[in-house]
């Protein structure tokens, strides 16, 4: 004894209990207040995202007194130490390659270590060689 049970899709079942024009509507409004919803939430977050800017220039300009301890008494430092911190991150991702030294001046870089041609009594070191940051 079997027994199935219809199921309707609701996109069907939907169609057959309100009118097209019901639908519609209801359709629009829904699609109104998505985007306004939408709308006010970037604003707030435009909003905090330029408040936290102007908080870190104030914070990142604000001049230190050299007779205090900066360590504990510049607003800046939790700020640059993050920076720090961010540049850190992208010298240790950067690729490790190896600088041809001449004369203590960086000549080039080689991505072996091994190939130096054309430059005599050079010195090989690793280094990180990272792309500038777009400002």
């Amino acid at each position: 004894m079997s027994s199935e049970v219809k199921i309707t899709p609701l996109k069907e079942w939907l169609e057959e209990t309100f009118s097209k024009e019901f639908l519609e509507e209801s359709e629009k409004q829904y699609m109104r207040a998505a985007i306004e919803g939408r709308d006010t939430r970037i604003a707030e977050l435009e909003s905090r995202l330029q408040d936290y800017e102007d908080d870190y220039k104030s914070t990142v300009n604000e001049k230190c007194d050299p007779e205090k301890d900066d360590r504990v008494h510049c607003t800046c430092v939790p700020h640059l130490k993050r920076r720090i911190k961010e540049l850190e991150d992208r010298i240790n991702k950067a690729p490790l390659l190896y600088g041809i030294y001449t004369s203590g001046k960086l000549q080039g870089v080689t991505p072996d270590g091994e190939r130096a041609e054309g430059y005599k009594n050079c010195v090989i070191k690793p280094v990180r060689v990272v792309e500038p940051e777009d400002v």
